[in-house]
């Protein structure tokens, strides 16, 4: 069993939340001796806790655990997840947070998690993950979504320009006046500019959500041709006796021997930018495979996949 630790910010939460209610305090005690001006403040004291109580129950008993084949417990607010590892297609870590995808599309980011990467290399290696595609067809697929999300961006440029445009051509339209001096023809100007405007924030924001939510499908483009690639490239010439990468299957070190002797040695092959494997390191010799590196316990054997 596995369990996530959840980073705790109480004391700022606190901190920010007496802050606030101090503000709040002083407004209004400010307001009853008839001074209106902290109107203002008494509003953004009132934003000021509620954003400071958010943070204080976000993750508040919080737990995820992974035990007996399944992912189970609370986050957020209101969050829950409760799914078996072989329901889950794919696992992501980034900057302590968890994203969990499931085989029927359902997505869980889990934001607060300090221990994300191990929960998400746990999870991986606990689930059935075979490609029946080629490298070359994966990284096709790698470049569709990546040409995808480019032309999002593209759109999102073009929507947020299209923001400052509109402003700009409103002012020409109604002469730079004020909104006191605008005449009727003016105010339909300006209305008419307010709805393209907010029509124009709508559709950009939604494109940028859209291009933000294909972020995972590139990663694991990204994981299904690096481990296509790792699992199925030919391995140095040699006598193989294991073959093992890391989590990110961003390497693959293979274990050689020598004949009627013991000692062995390591070869570690890295990505080339076409995606094909290049000779990145050769080890010194070992005495034997119990000599190896103490870090080579915590990458992943994947010697089956080459029958040795």
């Amino acid at each position: 069993m596995i369990d996530a630790v959840f980073v705790k910010k109480y004391f700022w939460s606190i901190f920010f939340l007496c802050c606030g209610i101090f503000l709040f305090i002083v407004c209004v005690l400010c307001l009853i001796n008839g001074v209106t001006d902290v109107i203002p403040g008494i509003f953004f004291a009132i934003i000021y806790v509620i954003g400071s109580l958010f943070s204080l129950l976000f993750n508040h008993k919080a737990h995820i655990s992974i035990k007996d084949g399944c992912i189970e417990g609370k986050y957020h607010v209101f969050g829950k997840i409760n799914c078996k590892l072989s329901d889950v297609a794919f696992a992501s870590s980034q900057f302590n947070c968890l994203i969990i995808q499931l085989k029927n599309g359902k997505v869980y980011r889990i934001f607060g998690i300090s221990n994300s990467w191990w929960l998400c290399s746990v999870i991986m290696r606990n689930i059935d993950y075979e490609l029946t595609k080629s490298p070359k067809e994966l990284i096709e697929e790698l470049d569709i979504c990546k040409a995808d999300r480019k032309r999002d961006i593209v759109y999102i440029c073009i929507g947020s320009a299209l923001m400052f445009v509109n402003i700009f051509v409103t002012l020409i339209l109604t002469n730079w006046k004020d909104l006191s001096e605008f005449n009727k023809n003016e105010w339909v100007i300006f209305n008419i500019f307010c709805i393209i405007e907010i029509i124009t924030v709508l559709i950009t924001f939604y494109i940028a959500d859209k291009a933000g939510k294909k972020n995972l499908s590139i990663e694991r483009a990204y994981y299904n041709a690096k481990r296509k690639t790792i699992e199925s490239s030919p391995l140095p010439p040699g006598n193989v006796i294991m073959v093992l990468t890391n989590d990110n299957y961003n390497l693959r070190f293979t274990v050689l021997g020598y004949p009627n002797n013991d000692s062995v040695y390591y070869t570690v092959e890295g990505f080339n930018t076409d995606y094909s494997l290049i000779n990145e390191n050769k080890s010194e010799i070992f005495d034997d495979i119990e000599s190896l590196p103490e870090d080579f316990e915590l990458l992943i054997d994947i010697s089956e996949k080459f029958n040795v």
